[in-house]
This record gives structure tokens, C-alpha cells and sequence, in this order.
């Protein structure tokens, strides 16, 4: 007798006390077809190109803006800019170091001023915070 009647044959006297089968074979599920496995690894492989390509498309969006926004920046304090983010019409500059946000602080209305003139974001306010 072979191993898989012999285990058919087990799991078929496998009962409970409420007459429930609990049977190997009740949990047994069918393997897939090599066609659907290709099938996922193919709709997987798309679905992080697509999320990839996403994700380069906001990095692009991303650097044009930062981009603009460092232009309206002294130039002196540019390199101490270590990211920023735009949300809710709100500008958030992070900053290397609490002097320099101090000085960014002071001409934030003349980088708001630079920033409305080319009207692309609807900026309202802009934050300077030190990144810790």
C-alpha cells in the first residue's frame, strides 16, 4: 500500500466528538499550476514597476521643487538646507543647525514674497525648523 492511501486511509478515521471532520485531506490545499505561478510573478513584477515608476516620478517632482525653492535661498545659507516639505500651502524648511534657521527666520517673508511670485504652489506660510 502506498504512502498516499495509507494517509487517505488515516485521516478518512479521523473524527471529533462533535462529528466534525478533521481530516488531513479537509486541509489539504491543491498546488497551483505553473501557468498561474507565472501569472503572479509576472502581476507582481509589473506592480513594483509600476510603484517604482511612481516613486521616480516623485523623486523627479521633488527635486524640481527643491530646486525653485533653493534658488529663493541666500546662497550662503543653501548648503545648510537639509530638506524640506510642502504641505497644506505650508513651506517646512529643515535646517542643519539652530543659527541658521535663526537667520532664515528673519527673511522667511522675503523667501515667501520670491516664492508667491511664481505663483506655483499657493505657498501660505513657511516653517523653519532645526532637524535634530
Amino acid at each position: 500500500m502506498s504512502f498516499k492511501k495509507t494517509l487517505k486511509i488515516n485521516a478518512s478515521k479521523v473524527k471529533t466528538n462533535n462529528g466534525i471532520d478533521r481530516s488531513i485531506s479537509a486541509y489539504r490545499r491543491p498546488f497551483p499550476h505553473p501557468e498561474s505561478i507565472k501569472n503572479l510573478v509576472r502581476e507582481a513584477k509589473n506592480q513594483n514597476q509600476s510603484k517604482l515608476k511612481n516613486i521616480l516620478e516623485t523623486l523627479e517632482i521633488k527635486d524640481k521643487q527643491k530646486n525653485i525653492i533653493l534658488k529663493t535661498i541666500p546662497e550662503q545659507y543653501r548648503n545648510s538646507i537639509t530638506d524640506f516639505n510642502l504641505t497644506n500651502n505650508k513651506l517646512c524648511l529643515l535646517t542643519r543647525n539652530a543659527g541658521v534657521a535663526t537667520q532664515l527666520r528673519y527673511i522667511k517673508t522675503d523667501i515667501l514674497d520670491m516664492l508667491r511670485k511664481d505663483g506655483m504652489w499657493g505657498i501660505m506660510s513657511i516653517d523653519i525648523k532645526v532637524q535634530v
